[in-house]
């Protein structure tokens, strides 16, 4: 069961990153393709 704990935690820790680098991403093709 330790395993697990650990798996989760390190996705506690790599979820948010993950999400904020969508967002940088999302944000830096919104700045190459304008959106009009």
């Amino acid at each position: 069961e330790k395993p697990v704990e650990m798996q989760k935690s390190l996705q506690n820790i790599f979820v948010p990153v993950k999400k904020s680098k969508e967002s940088f991403e999302v944000k830096k093709v919104g700045l190459d393709v304008p959106l009009c």
